[in-house]
């Protein structure tokens, strides 16, 4: 390599960590570049690009764990690269430092990552909620399962998880929450309107078909979709409303049909006569 500056090594340093070129990130640490450029920098980008080499690499030659890159590990959803990080001490006591790798674990969908952080954070209870409903928010269903059974309240903020899943049309987040006890009567109207002024078709017609709405609340559902010229929840809305008209209109007498079948013989009809057809 030529002679090169201070300023130009620690660049060209952030760049190779950035592709994950450990080979060259010997290199220039061998020639001064600084580890602890910008921050430590390099170990963020090594652990956000998943290079386990890297991140070992740097960690051993007294990179600092900060916020960015525990995060950044987490987003990569390497294990391995998390488990690194977590081993050089990273989120152990540290509420906030562990809660960003969460968030940021939970919103790429990466299961097993948040199951490795909550296993070594055990001091994370008063979090739980705020990170289901994020997961909520990215419809993230083995997520905020696995949230729950660690003791996630379904119910916190007035059902926000389930609200935020139903606003962003998250169907078997939506489900898996009203399975696990959220408690849709006391914000019924606010969820499927919610889901009503997204937009999202599938979730109304899975919350109509599951909870019984009042006219009250149907007329405000119907509102909230035609605001946003959602014609298609609009017509489902109408028709759900027939439905209920009908139904209480023409009651059906079910005690009929779980009469005994009779067993008198039934009258034998005459054949027809195949040369008058």
């Amino acid at each position: 390599m030529a002679t090169l500056s201070q300023s130009d090594l620690d660049d060209v340093l952030i760049a190779a960590a950035r592709v994950g070129d450990a080979d060259t990130v010997v290199r220039l640490l061998n020639r001064g570049a600084d580890i602890h450029s910008r921050d430590d920098w390099p170990l963020q980008l090594a652990a956000e690009k998943g290079c386990v080499e890297t991140v070992t690499l740097l960690l051993g030659r007294g990179a600092k764990l900060n916020a960015f890159a525990l995060s950044g590990g987490a987003a990569s959803g390497v294990r391995e690269v998390l488990a690194k990080l977590l081993e050089a001490g990273g989120a152990k006591g540290r509420v906030g430092l562990a809660t960003k790798a969460l968030g940021a674990a939970t919103e790429k969908g990466h299961t097993d990552i948040v199951e490795l952080l909550l296993t070594h954070c055990t001091d994370l209870t008063a979090k739980l909620d705020e990170l289901l409903e994020r997961a909520a928010i990215h419809g993230r269903t083995a997520i905020a399962s696995l949230l729950i059974e660690r003791g996630a309240n379904v119910n916190a903020g007035q059902s926000a998880a389930l609200v935020s899943a139903a606003q962003n049309g998250h169907v078997d987040t939506v489900r898996l929450l009203l399975d696990c006890g959220a408690n849709q009567r006391e914000r019924d109207d606010e969820v499927i309107k919610a889901a009503a002024f997204g937009g999202m078709l599938p979730t109304v017609a899975f919350l109509l078909q599951r909870c019984a709405y009042p006219a009250s609340v149907l007329a405000g559902i119907r509102a909230a979709a035609s605001r946003k010229k959602h014609t298609e929840i609009v017509a489902m809305i109408d028709s759900y409303r027939d439905l209920q008209m009908l139904a209480a209109a023409k009651p059906v007498d079910l005690s009929a049909h779980s009469q005994a079948p009779s067993t008198a013989p039934s009258p034998t009809r005459p054949s027809a006569d195949p040369c008058r057809l």
